[in-house]
């Protein structure tokens, strides 16, 4: 995850009231009794200046002597986050600006941090935004980007409760784009609470914005105290954002008043945004009545919207009476959405009385592959309250009935409060069940005592089960620790597994620490950085340093062809200054990163200011360059505005306003899939006689999804009549796809009037593998039906697989006569008789 989705992650969370954002983290409220403090903080050199500060005056009779390991040690003896911040909020009180100041900037921030020491930085972040904003701010800009990110959005959100207009000061004056948006939604997403109408407006202002979350937090603290008045603000708003904020809304008005909040949404014209409302009514309405929610989700009108309703109702209902919830989920037909709703239940059934919800197992209706899927779940829940009891329940389970998963889970719990007790009953297992819980146990046992997990992982005499473990030993370490981290990979062999261990470890810091990684990265030998960046898309390092990441790469020869690694540099840098950028982008060795890197930068400058982005782009000389960077343009304008872009579209020529035309439609979809459909059938007639281009064809199967979602028959209809070729088939396979996880029998009739061909081969394709595990001998006829003979073999083989979990026998039948290649059949064969 990159720093500026997980800072907007952190503003939604917090502006629900989830957690508060220090340090990079989201801090769940909660203080485990086994977090300690290790005494390091005191010793370190942050901390030993600390020490020498004057003490404040005592606070409620618990003294603080104005040090860091004070701090830490109120911090810890409160017990949980939440009373930690409020006595250390008491104890900071009258301490003088200055030494917060002092306290704060000498803090022993590292990127892992326990709850004691993120609830002593965010008391000191919100007393120094208190004292001194703007002196706060000014530091904070100096803090390398694995700090500055969770620091800024903690002062911004302490600055905004007092002050917004001080807070937008701020954000408005962030350099880096990206980041300047998310820091004006998060502050949006604070005044909501007092001031709705303002949040929006101050939302609006980020530019470029795409995520609406924020918008959803507004809407529902909004309805919480208005919701007539919330409702009536939602429906004011254009289509891209009304449906999410009308859910919002509705949602919360119906856990109060769910009448009135069902009439609200019925109230609304047939189509996609009134199915979306009714779900949130009666999603919420379960909560309260499930009975009477699910008696009004039953008398909607068959088909998709009354599916889904009654999905969420069950999965409200769960949490009242699972039992009750288990037998109206049973009642829908097979399908997906049956097999969600019993997922939800069981889920919820679990947490609360696993041994009820094991028992439950036996209920008449559930099929052996539903109780494979839900053993684990149960296991999963059974173990956070009774891991050897969980355990000893899931030995007892054969292997086709989730038996192998649920062990897996019980023993992953058991290690990460017991590892040595892990360890034992993994002892205890048969062989067969042994295989591969190694790296789970030893990856849940570090969490809890990394020493004596590394300890039993180096004394496994199976190379193989010795390379595994001491693979998961890595896991979490960051680089205060780059000792251990060097110890265990020069014990790990040359190859996938130290590859491996090289990228979970740049996976896990990249996104806390961009810079130390890409030190760390320096410090290895060059095959090794290879391994750990090919293929593998990092964005969080390029959002650190852009200017370190790209010398990484110059000193690493073979990743020159890893285009999209340039791509991230060029984006980080276009945030900034997009010409600056560009005239980088220039200096580039390799055509392929400069092209990639060319239209990053295109990109992120079109979410700032499109307009000014497609004019740059018209000016490119080189006609391969120009077309490339005017269809990143149009296709990132597109999500933005899509009537500005339609509106360019009128006004031009040539293959841009096919790109425009098509970019816009496709953003409009969803509350206009006609139209949309309209245009992509006018360039396929334009485009007759040729081979379909690859965009026109995902256009025309995104159309037909989004036709699919408001209705079926007419997304249909016009999929098959659709031109035979690629753009048909991508129409027809997404309706497939679809419609077999909602309604399977009239997703069979469909398919199986369509004509023979590429098309219907696709779809039966499609239909198949998703009735697979609720119906596999329909599955296995639907993939026999299959024209094309490799297409045949494929889908028979996999659907072969499903059924004989089923009827062993039956499958092996079917095989026998299956109109498949005998070499596909001699292997299928082979294969069923050895899993026996």
């Amino acid at each position: 995850m990159s720093a500026v989705p997980l800072l907007r992650l952190l503003s939604f969370v917090a502006a629900a009231g989830g957690g508060v954002a220090t340090g990079h983290f989201l801090i769940p409220h909660r203080g485990p009794a086994e977090d300690a403090v290790t005494g390091n903080e005191a010793a370190s050199p942050a901390g030993a200046a600390a020490e020498k500060g004057s003490a404040p005056p005592a606070a409620h009779g618990k003294v603080f002597s104005g040090s860091i390991a004070d701090l830490l040690r109120l911090s810890r003896e409160a017990g949980s986050y939440e009373r930690a911040q409020a006595k250390l909020t008491i104890a900071l009180m009258e301490t003088p600006a200055a030494e917060i100041q002092r306290l704060t900037m000498a803090f022993p921030w590292k990127p892992n941090t326990n709850w004691m020491e993120n609830a002593a930085y965010a008391v000191l972040l919100m007393r120094w935004a208190e004292t001194d904003s703007d002196g706060a701010m000014k530091w904070c800009a100096t803090l390398p980007s694995g700090r500055l990110y969770g620091t800024r959005w903690q002062l911004l959100a302490s600055i905004a409760q007092r002050d917004p207009d001080k807070a937008l000061f701020h954000a408005r004056a962030i350099k880096n784009a990206s980041h300047r948006q998310s820091a004006l939604v998060s502050i949006a997403g604070i005044v909501g609470a007092t001031d709705p109408r303002r949040a929006l407006a101050i939302g609006r202002s980020a530019q470029g914005h795409q995520d609406e979350y924020w918008l959803q937090g507004i809407f529902s603290t909004w309805a919480a105290n208005d919701p007539a008045e919330a409702f009536s603000a939602a429906m004011a708003l254009g289509n891209r954002e009304r449906s999410g904020a009308l859910y919002s809304v509705l949602h919360a008005w119906a856990a109060a008043d769910p009448a009135a909040a069902h009439a609200a949404a019925l109230a609304q014209p047939e189509g996609n945004l009134r199915n979306q409302s009714l779900q949130a009514v009666l999603s919420a309405w379960a909560g309260v009545d499930p009975k009477a929610a699910h008696a009004a989700a039953s008398v909607l009108p068959e088909g998709r919207a009354r599916t889904q309703a009654i999905g969420y109702v069950i999965q409200a209902w769960a949490a009242k009476d699972p039992r009750g919830a288990l037998s109206v989920s049973l009642a829908l037909p097979k399908g997906p959405a049956r097999q969600q709703a019993m997922d939800n239940v069981f889920n919820v059934w679990a947490a609360e009385d696993p041994q009820a919800a094991a028992a439950g197992l036996n209920t008449s209706g559930l099929s052996r592959n539903d109780k494979a899927r839900l053993t684990g779940q149960i296991a999963s829940a059974w173990a956070q309250s009774d891991a050897p009891a969980a355990l000893a329940w899931a030995k007892t389970l054969p292997a086709r009935e989730g038996g192998d998963n649920a062990v897996a889970n019980a023993l992953q719990a058991i290690a990460r409060t017991d590892g040595p007790g892990a360890v034992a009953a993994w002892q205890d297992l048969p062989p067969r069940q042994k295989m591969n819980q190694v790296q789970n146990i030893v990856g849940s046992w570090v969490s809890r005592d990394r020493e004596a997990a590394t300890q039993w992982a180096r004394s496994l005499e199976k190379p193989q089960e010795r390379t595994a473990a001491l693979g998961a030993c890595l896991w979490g370490l960051d680089f205060t620790e780059t000792e251990k981290i060097t110890a265990l990979l020069s014990e790990l062999p040359a190859g996938p597994a130290r590859v491996n261990g090289i990228r979970n470890i740049v996976g896990n810091q990249a996104d806390n620490d961009p810079e130390g990684t890409l030190r760390w990265l320096q410090t290895l030998p060059e095959n090794d950085r290879t391994g750990a960046l090919k293929d593998n898309n990092l964005w969080e390092l390029s959002s650190g340093d852009p200017q370190q990441m790209a010398a990484l790469l110059r000193d690493t020869p073979a990743l020159g062809a890893q285009n999209y690694l340039w791509g991230n540099i060029a984006s980080q840098l276009a945030s900034e200054d997009p010409v600056a950028a560009l005239a980088w982008v220039d200096t580039l060795e390799t055509p392929g990163a400069r092209r990639q890197s060319t239209d990053q930068v295109m990109r992120t400058w079109a979410y700032e200011n499109a307009p000014a982005a497609l004019a740059r782009a018209q000016t490119f000389t080189d006609p391969a360059q120009q077309k490339s960077a005017m269809r990143a343009v149009l296709e990132t304008w597109a999500t933005s505005d899509p009537d500005a872009v339609l509106a360019w579209a009128a006004t031009a020529g040539g293959e841009e306003r096919e790109i425009a035309l098509l970019h816009g439609s496709l953003q409009k979809a969803d509350h206009d899939p006609a139209a949309s459909a309209g245009i992509v059938s006018q360039l396929l007639s334009q485009n007759a006689g040729e081979d379909t281009p690859s965009h026109l064809a995902n256009a025309a199967g995104n159309v037909a999804q989004a036709w699919f979602q408001q209705d079926v028959t007419q997304a249909a209809q016009w999929a098959a009549q659709l031109p035979a070729g690629d753009a048909q088939a991508s129409a027809v396979n997404m309706i497939a796809q679809a419609w077999a996880g909602l309604d399977p029998m009239a997703a069979s009739e469909w398919v199986q009037q369509l004509p023979p061909g590429d098309s219907r081969d696709k779809a039966a394709q499609t239909l198949s593998q998703g009735i697979q595990q609720s119906d596999p001998e329909s599955a296995f006829t639907w993939a026999a039906s299959i024209g094309d003979a490799s297409k045949r073999d494929d889908a028979v083989r996999s659907a072969a697989q499903a059924w004989r979990w089923q009827d062993r026998e039956a499958a092996r039948a079917a095989v026998t006569q299956a109109p498949i290649s005998e070499a596909v059949r001699a292997s299928l064969l082979e294969e069923m008789a050895k899993q026996e």
